[in-house]
């Protein structure tokens, strides 16, 4: 039988297992809906919807194990069969595996689809779901066809002309991913009315395609066949046809016709001359199907057997299709008078019902047909009710359980007999039962008989012979290091029977190794831990007490955690702790930063507190035990400015961009008013037409000494005027060299004199002031040469000059 792979998502079905609930459940029963029984062709698809509530508001389903014809195993207390998935329950994404894709989740949606489906596929399918605290069990009827089954046609059985009605084309069947269309055809020719609408519906109480269209027949139309074909891929899957029967509107007919006046008739006619008879004429009455009735050949009928239905229904003419009913829903793909049944199973139980149609119209529902299916008790377990273990001249109670039955059990069977003369019942007692007790079955029985699994008391003897077990090591070695080699032995005296099997288990755990020895090439850290043994006879086991295993190694796998965290506001306190696995532990610790530079600190843990921003970097530590040493990689730790620091470092950057900005203004206008007083050092002229030069020189330290001058200044920073110096030169001959300051002696000066000045750079917001200090390198000074009739004096070195003409 082909069961949908080991992939199958088995699909979801209302009923429950009554044992199930009375041996697991103590709360209210899960709530699924879905339909009961679903319907598709091979090589089609199928979409089951379904949801589920789970008793328990906050539950989550954690686990699914799917089954084929699952039945509950009374003695290990769980259902089992043909196991077809088994896996935790993915919250956050569908599960797909082969042919079937998981669409629900842990809380309510149980839906599911299938590809590729096969005539094998149908039968009873289940789904376990499990919670941490509960799990409960449903199933569905999967029913797999050869061929596509057609539509039907939902009509009224007679039409009236020019009258719109509504016409429905329904298929049992709807997959997303198997497109299927419906079309109309009438007479062979394409039929679209202006008025059609296609629908899927996939709901917990159905699933179906349909399309609906409005007709308004003529009476041209009558006779004629409508039909409601199945495509996909191009290709026409199935159709269903039915035959217009239009009425117009016209006089009655003088005498009614029934069914019962069909026959052969003849009239006569008479008059004074005598009688005259015709010739005889059938007649035949034309009318819909009446009633139809139901009837099954062979009910009840044993599960696995052959079943026939029949529908009759009177007609004329016959009838040319059929729908049946299975406890009040429509069976798709059965149009036939007979519906053959050829392998009945447990869920075909129940009543069924046809209508019968022809061209005139449909039938109506007549009385329901029981099919009664029967079948040997299912689910028969023997269980053990005595305590265990059990021992030699104990009394034992077994109880011989059954999940279900048809008809309902009667009497049970127990196998051996020899072990007791008592009437077979349900329940069996033995008294003072013997050690070699062999293993017993139950039976239960209907008219059939079916048993259970024998069962193995495991009667334990008075004295079992079980004598100084223990673990022991088999080393010279003082302590255990990683990379020794370690042999572990199981020691016991006797055992009785003497034929004995050896298992280890570590830490509780069952290993895989078997035998008296347990041998370790190079013993590893990871293989430390308590082991015991445990030495087991036909009869029972008994396990030593446990020993511990220690390793010794050096320090691996060293890391430096950071608290809080790896990123920490200066001010804060800042712990690194060097982790690492060793044993013994590590007795000194060395911690390096960045620059792989020693910090002078032993301890495990290396406190920051309060940190700094030059505290950020990698930091490593290393470890040593009498075994070795171990290092860590680097961790980072990041130190962020506070909001304090922030706010100072921003002022004082707002600060220093404000004094740039001002110098730079200074800057500007110092050029522009160096370039001003340049342009006007050009020629002058006096007043007597004469020309003089002007003889730089940057230092004339002599005059300070001299009582204070007025200053002509210019302030850059006040108005854009212009301040001149008065230059006078004294009428003579003879070349004179010109001073710093005027004559201490000479009294005011004649507007016509020659004379001379001296220019100072201001360095404040004031003007004509006299200089503070001997030293200041702030003064220039200019020397003005009067050149008469005589010879020029010749010009030092030193002495820059300009002419003036005045």
């Amino acid at each position: 039988m082909h069961l949908l792979g080991p992939y199958l998502f088995l699909l979801l079905g209302k009923a429950v297992a009554q044992a199930e609930y009375l041996a697991f459940s103590n709360s209210n029963p899960w709530i699924f809906e879905h339909p009961a029984t679903f319907y598709a062709w091979e090589g089609a698809c199928v979409w089951i919807p379904c949801t589920y509530r789970i008793p328990k508001a906050d539950a989550q389903v954690d686990r699914l194990v799917m089954f084929h014809n699952p039945e509950y195993n009374e003695t290990i207390k769980r259902y089992v069969g043909t196991v077809l998935y088994n896996n935790t329950v993915n919250r956050k994404s569908p599960s797909q595996q082969g042919r079937v894709r998981f669409l629900g989740d842990s809380k309510k949606n149980c839906t599911l689809s299938i590809e590729s489906l096969y005539v094998n596929d149908s039968g009873r399918l289940g789904l376990r779901m499990m919670t941490k605290d509960d799990k409960w069990m449903d199933h569905v009827n999967l029913s797999i066809s050869k061929s596509p089954f057609p539509p039907r046609i939902q009509i009224p059985p007679e039409l009236q002309e020019s009258q719109t009605v509504t016409v429905t084309c329904l298929l049992n069947f709807t997959c997303f991913g198997y497109d299927i269309e419906l079309r109309w055809v009438l007479e062979g020719l394409p039929f679209t009315p202006a008025s059609s609408t296609i629908s899927s519906s996939p709901t917990t109480q159905n699933v179906s395609t349909k399309s609906q269209i409005d007709l308004k027949p003529e009476w041209t139309h009558h006779g004629k066949n409508l039909t409601c074909q199945v495509w996909h891929s191009a290709e026409v899957l199935s159709e269903e046809t039915v035959q217009l029967n239009v009425k117009r509107e016209s006089p009655p007919p003088p005498y009614t016709m029934f069914p019962r006046d069909g026959g052969k008739y003849r009239c006569q006619a008479s008059n004074d001359i005598g009688l005259g008879m015709s010739e005889e004429v059938a007649l035949k009455v034309l009318y819909p199907p009446t009633v139809s009735e139901v009837y099954i050949h062979h009910t009840p009928a044993k599960e696995g057997q052959s079943v026939e239905l029949v529908c009759t229904s009177p007609a004329n003419p016959p009838p040319t299709n059929y729908t049946w009913y299975h406890n009040g829903k429509e069976v798709p793909g059965v149009t036939e008078e007979k519906y053959w049944i050829a392998q009945v199973l447990t869920w075909h139980a129940g009543h069924y019902a046809c209508v019968a149609e022809n061209r005139l119209g449909s039938g109506q529902v007549g009385q329901e047909a029981e099919l009664d299916v029967q079948y040997v008790p299912k689910g028969v377990t023997t269980v053990i009710e005595s305590p265990t273990p059990i021992r030699e001249g104990d009394s034992v109670t077994l109880r011989c359980r059954y999940n279900s039955s048809n008809p309902t059990v009667t009497r049970y069977e127990w196998s051996p007999q020899r072990l007791w003369n008592e009437p077979s019942h349900e329940v069996m007692k033995i008294q003072n039962v013997a050690w070699d007790t062999p293993s017993i079955s139950c039976s239960a029985c209907n008219q059939w008989c079916s048993p259970a699994s024998p069962i193995d008391l495991d009667v334990a003897p008075r004295d079992l012979g079980w004598k100084g077990e223990e673990v022991l090591q088999i080393s010279s070695l003082s302590e255990i290091r990683a990379g020794n080699q370690v042999r572990l032995q199981c020691h016991f005296s006797k055992s009785h029977p003497e034929e004995v099997h050896f298992f280890w288990k570590k830490n509780g755990s069952l290993l895989e190794a078997k035998g008296r020895e347990l041998n370790f090439d190079s013993v590893s850290p990871e293989d430390a831990g308590n082991y015991s043994c445990l030495v087991q006879n036909s009869i029972g086991q008994s396990a030593s007490e446990a020993w511990r295993l220690q390793v010794l190694y050096a320090p691996r796998r060293l890391w430096v955690s950071i608290t809080p965290g790896d990123r920490v506001m200066e001010g804060r306190k800042a712990a690194l702790t060097c982790e690492s696995d060793a044993n013994p532990p590590i007795s000194q610790y060395t911690w390096f930063d960045w620059n792989n530079q020693d910090l002078q600190y032993s301890g495990q843990t290396l406190s920051l507190d309060p940190v700094k921003v030059e505290h950020s970097g990698s930091y490593w530590c290393k470890g040593v035990n009498k075994l070795g040493e171990g290092e860590s990689p680097p961790s980072t730790l990041t130190i962020y400015y506070s909001p304090e620091t922030i706010a100072r470092r921003t002022t004082m950057g707002i600060g220093i961009c404000l004094a740039i900005l001002i110098l730079v203004i200074w800057g500007v206008k110092l050029q522009q008013n160096w370039k001003r007083t340049r342009s006007q050092q050009g020629p002058q002229e006096n007043s007597n037409g004469r020309s003089f030069f002007v003889r730089n020189k940057k230092v004339r330290r002599t005059l300070l000494s001299e009582g204070p001058h007025s200053l002509g200044c210019y302030n850059p920073m006040m108005e854009d005027s212009i301040n001149y110096a008065t230059l006078r030169f004294p009428e003579t001959d003879t070349p004179g060299t010109g001073g710093t300051g005027p004559s201490e002696t000479q009294g005011p000066l004649p507007n016509n004199e020659d004379t001379y000045s001296v220019v100072q750079r201001c360095h404040g917001d004031y003007e004509n002031v006299a200089p503070n200090l001997p030293e200041d390198d702030g003064i220039h000074y200019s020397e003005l040469v009067h050149f008469g009739t005589g010879e020029r004096p010749r010009a030092p070195e030193d002495v820059d000059y300009v002419t003036l003409k005045h």
